[in-house]
């Protein structure tokens, strides 16, 4: 018999890792935790990752097999559809985190040193006033100063009035808006309402969370990455409608192709997730054949989830993918929208 410790209590010898003395019946005290252990723990308790894990993604391979075995009764070998989808999930948002929005924050960073040119010019212009107003006419650096600040002058005020972007009017004014890189990095929201003529309460919101959005780039695609999770969580659900309402007259209950949508959704997760991870270390263009792949992937499940002829089969593929493809825009713009009004 293997031994660890003796027992603080009676003396008697305990296996290993037992933690409690059959001989006297005391605990012998706290076992020790390894962080493995925690967060094997917390894997297997939360998303059931255990040696399921392996049998899964095994099944997952095989389209439409994993969605037949477990509608079929044979769950015990399984991971849950919805423990699994989640665990997908938290992978992909984490890989579009670390690898596609560093994209974004270079994009956010020339942004941000655009506005930092913008108020530096400001801020140097202003310095040189207030120290021409120190000197007088006869001081030997006046002439250098003056021509210094007109020409910080000229430049500040070419960005002041040079045109960056230009809205239509309507619904935001009467007139089309005219914002230079000025307006749209330093001058108040207030301002520009006033100036602009911008009354109603649709083109103020508008307005506002622009200036919003522009002066702090990274905060919005880190808010707007977040609420990713919620376009992913309706599309399932939505895509299994449209699956129930195409295969209406299988019998199928709604809840079936929901475990279909789960299982062919994780695939697709996990397949753009490594074409987003190898296209970053290598600038290859693997993530498009992982989309296409994901594809070819539906369509070979379709068939054997649905247990239709191939010509069939196709002709619903290309029916759920359209409506699909119109889902996914709405939802896409939908997120977009919400995170635009609610970013603060």
């Amino acid at each position: 018999m293997e031994f660890e410790e003796a027992c603080p209590n009676c003396g008697n010898g305990m296996r290993k890792n037992d933690r409690f003395c059959v001989a006297c019946g005391q605990q012998a005290g706290p076992s020790r935790l390894s962080l493995w252990q925690f967060l094997s723990q917390i894997l297997a308790n939360t998303f059931a990752i255990d040696g399921k894990l392996w049998m899964t993604l095994k099944a997952l391979l095989r389209p439409g097999y994993l969605s037949l075995a477990w509608l079929d009764g044979r769950r015990e070998t399984f991971i849950h559809p919805v423990r699994l989808f989640l665990f997908a999930v938290i992978i992909h948002l984490a890989v579009i985190n670390f690898f596609v929005s560093r994209d974004w924050f270079v994009a956010a960073d020339k942004v941000s040193e655009d506005q930092r040119s913008v108020i530096q010019i400001e801020n140097t212009l202003t310095h040189a006033r207030q120290w021409r107003m120190t000197l007088d006419s006869s001081d030997q650096a006046t002439p250098g100063l003056d021509q210094l600040i007109h020409r910080l002058d000229s430049l500040f005020n070419k960005e002041k009035t040079t045109p960056h972007s230009t809205f239509g009017g309507g619904w935001i004014s009467d007139h089309d808006i005219v914002l230079s890189q000025y307006d749209l990095v330093a001058t108040p929201a207030d301002t520009l309402f006033q100036r602009e003529n911008v009354s109603s309460l649709a083109g103020r919101v508008f307005l506002g969370q622009l200036l919003k959005a522009y002066r702090h780039p990274k905060s919005f695609g880190n808010f707007l990455v977040g609420r990713l999770s919620w376009m992913i969580f309706l599309l399932v659900p939505a895509s299994a409608l449209v699956l129930f309402l195409m295969y209406l007259r299988s019998g199928a209950f709604y809840m079936e192709h929901l475990v279909f949508s789960l299982h062919f959704h994780v695939f697709a997760f996990m397949v753009v997730s490594l074409g987003i991870i190898v296209d970053s270390l290598t600038q290859a263009s693997v993530t498009i054949l992982s989309f296409a792949g994901s594809g070819v992937y539906t369509l070979f499940a379709m068939k054997r989830f649905y247990r239709q002829r191939w010509l069939r089969t196709m002709v619903k593929f290309f029916l759920f993918h359209f409506a699909y493809f119109w889902l996914g825009l709405g939802s896409l713009l939908l997120l977009l929208g919400i995170s635009f009004l609610l970013f603060s």
